[in-house]
């Protein structure tokens, strides 16, 4: 019997990049499983929007994340490289130190060689959205607005 790996380069295409949203699970700073899986383009004009107006409010991120409120929860979206191109997933419980955060995987991975509940860390550069939660609701996620509104959600 032959060793099959679950996940070839063959599984994707071309420059594809795989994005998973955990849908309602993000809000609940993502204690769900990923509901959807999406491909998208690397060249989204959208999308590159999205990170970057992201990325431009993580220093205000981070100067909250150092001194969080009673009842604040944090996520990051990072970049993580696969065999097929990148797959960006959600971290939860995030600390920051010298240009990297540090916290827990909160998605199962489609390629990335990590599962839920891992220890990972993202640096900063390979951030492309966060969020903190609060009484008041949500704040972030730049990116899920957009992927959540091509889903008809």
């Amino acid at each position: 019997m032959r060793n099959v790996k679950p996940v070839t380069r063959g599984f994707f295409i071309g420059s594809a990049v795989i994005v998973v949203l955990a849908g309602f699970g993000i809000y609940s700073l993502m204690s769900q499983a990923p509901t959807h899986v999406l491909r998208i383009s690397h060249k989204d004009p959208e999308l590159e929007a999205a990170i970057k107006h992201a990325r431009e409010g993580l220093p205000g991120f981070k100067k909250e994340l150092a001194a969080p409120k009673p009842g604040e929860g944090f996520a990051v979206k990072g970049t993580f490289d696969t065999v097929g191109g990148h797959e960006y997933l959600w971290v939860k419980k995030p600390t920051f130190k010298d240009g990297v955060f540090t916290g827990i995987l909160d998605q199962q991975p489609i390629a990335f060689a990590k599962v839920k509940g891992d220890e990972v860390k993202v640096k900063e550069k390979d951030v492309v959205d966060w969020l903190i939660k609060d009484d008041e609701g949500v704040r972030g996620m730049e990116t899920e607005k957009i992927l959540s509104a091509r889903q008809g959600h």
